[in-house]
């Protein structure tokens, strides 16, 4: 049966990320920390990261204790806490345990490829069966496909064939990994799906090679997500970019026709100011909501881009803003404006 996304509550659409801020309010537990922030401000939706580094994504309170795999991660007590949370959906950037993050770009052999299935496919059979029953969505995606492809940030020096067939073997390996668990296992009250990240989508509507117009077309991933920076600053374009993608996905067996979730969004308060940060976030949430995204996630709850050694949580200049909630424990303008949306206004 394909999933009609619109038919859900916000609470169970709209989320946040917590991943790598660079401040925390005390808490003895900074993954729960910011979980409890998302929750408390009315989300069911959390997104996070699994990779080999967990200390340098949550690196406040008492350190996770030694592990050696994904599975091993997300079995510690203050995984298996968050999961005991009542969120509906989990979303996780998820990487490969021990190998270089993007191989397949630039030593793609099929060892590298052939653990990624292994891991993968281990990690999406223990959510299936740990969580059978509970009702729970776990969805696997990678980080932001079209700087990846490039191995770098220059949106003007445009991806290789090379680059496209590396991704495109990559998400064929993790889809068929999900695919696998799921076929082996079955999914009894719990979901687990696989998504493929892009981010560069304007680059697209202008015709240019792009991981929207050259990989995601091939790709059969359950969903597609975009990390939407490059157009949110004009609703139109938005708008726009957002169709395009939903032209360019496959439809899936799970999702049909309207498999595109939001999986980035969000403003630099201390550069665009409280008012257009707030005007950013209602059009786009909405937008993305309407469109009929099953998940639209704002990004995020700590700050992850203040300037290094900085200490005073009242010098809010050395952060860009993109909070929910300043060093200070004071509301940025994004959390007002999600609120009174989960909330039903």
């Amino acid at each position: 049966m394909t999933i009609d996304a619109t038919q859900w509550a916000v609470p169970d659409r709209l989320g946040v990320t917590h991943a790598a801020g660079r401040y925390s309010l005390g808490g003895d537990d900074f993954l729960l920390e910011g979980a409890d922030e998302i929750l408390g401000i009315g989300s069911r939706v959390f997104k996070g990261w699994l990779d080999d580094n967990p200390r340098n994504v949550y690196r406040f309170g008492k350190p996770l204790p030694p592990v050696n795999s994904l599975v091993e991660l997300v079995s510690t007590p203050s995984y298996r806490a968050l999961f005991e949370r009542p969120f509906t959906t989990y979303v996780f950037e998820v990487y490969q345990w021990g190998s270089p993050r993007h191989y397949w770009l630039d030593d793609p052999r099929a060892v590298w490829f052939a653990e990624e299935e292994r891991q993968v496919e281990a990690l999406a059979t223990h959510f299936l069966t740990t969580y059978a029953g509970t009702g729970k969505t776990f969805v696997f995606q990678n980080w932001e496909g079209d700087w990846a492809v490039r191995g770098h940030t220059d949106p003007e020096q445009l991806p290789t064939q090379q680059g496209f067939d590396g991704m495109l073997r990559w998400m064929e390996v993790r889809q068929r990994a999900v695919d696998r668990a799921r076929d082996r296992v079955g999914a009894d009250g719990v979901n687990v799906f696989n998504a493929l990240e892009v981010n560069i989508v304007s680059q697209a509507l202008e015709g240019r090679p792009c991981v929207t117009n050259d990989v995601v077309p091939k790709a059969g991933c359950d969903l597609y997500s975009y990390s939407a920076w490059d157009t949110t600053l004009e609703p139109e374009q938005f708008a726009a970019a957002l169709a395009h993608l939903g032209a360019m996905a496959p439809p899936s067996d799970a999702f049909g026709d309207r498999n595109v979730m939001l999986g980035e969004f969000g403003c630099a308060e201390n550069r665009a100011g409280p008012g257009v940060t707030a005007a950013l976030v209602e059009n786009v949430s909405q937008t993305a909501l309407d469109w009929g995204c099953p998940w639209v996630v704002y990004w995020q709850v700590f700050d992850d881009s203040c300037v290094d050694g900085w200490r005073d949580e009242n010098a809010v200049e050395d952060c860009s803003g993109f909070w929910l909630i300043k060093p200070s424990g004071a509301r940025g303008a994004a959390y007002d404006v999600l609120q009174r949306k989960l909330a039903g206004g």
